[in-house]
């Protein structure tokens, strides 16, 4: 419902979490203690441009129509969300990136399997299972062998940061989702999110081949332990 400038009721995706947003030129207020201010740029466009204000709407509500039924489905299936993230569920690199807060997006280029956030905390390990070029694999439904990027030794800034502050906290201040693609649905572009890591085991230094297979690079070698073991169903798509 649009009414004045820009008003726009809005159900909340969460359970119990409705709530009415106001747009009142560069102020949005809800009726919970939670204020939000939007660009005055933006709000003009709201104000006067009456195609992008329906446009806008849509997509909002189309947003939260999805992510209503998909607390519907993890309900169903009870679940809970882990950081955001649903376990079993496919995720883009994109995906990754947004949920986890990042202000700025990388390429997967840049990502290179996985990458460190430090203003988050966040460092989201992607893995191609069973592509002929890594050699990262499942040891059990709760541990995973993993090669880090070339190049990389115990002592570098990932590995500090991984290895910092361990101890029962140590979930507080780090948080490493592991997502993997399954060889067979690689066009899909998406990686199912298996679990986060709890635990670095044994980081060590080691080599493998190079790119042109004349020669060596060196890489660290780790045991990633999940807080929980794989389903065992999904363990065998995956792995299978």
């Amino acid at each position: 419902m649009l009414l004045g400038v820009f008003f726009l009721p809005i159900q909340l995706c969460a359970p119990g979490s409705s709530v009415l947003l106001f747009f009142r030129g560069s102020e949005r207020e809800t009726q919970s203690d939670t204020a939000y201010r939007l660009s005055s740029r933006f709000a003009d466009i709201l104000a006067t441009n009456r195609t992008f204000r329906i446009f806008f709407a849509d997509t909002l509500r189309t947003g939260m129509a999805n992510c209503r039924d998909m607390f519907r489905e993890a309900a169903a299936r009870q679940q809970v969300f882990d950081h955001m993230f649903l376990y079993e569920r496919k995720y883009s690199m994109a995906d990754v990136m947004r949920l986890c807060g990042w202000k700025k997006e990388n390429t997967p280029q840049n990502v290179g399997g996985y990458l460190l956030d430090k203003e988050t905390n966040t460092m989201p390990i992607f893995v191609k299972y069973a592509a002929s070029q890594y050699e990262d694999e499942f040891l059990s439904t709760q541990e995973m062998k993993y090669f880090s990027k070339n190049g990389r030794t115990p002592q570098s800034p990932e590995f500090r940061w991984a290895l910092s502050g361990i101890g029962p906290n140590w979930d507080h201040t780090h948080f490493v989702p592991l997502f993997v693609m399954r060889k067979a649905e690689e066009a899909d572009g998406k990686y199912y999110y298996v679990g986060h890591v709890a635990a670095f085991e044994n980081p060590q230094l080691t080599t493998k081949p190079d790119a042109t297979g004349q020669g060596s690079v060196k890489v660290t070698l780790s045991v990633l332990r999940l807080a929980r073991p794989i389903d065992p169903e999904l363990y065998r798509h995956l792995a299978g």
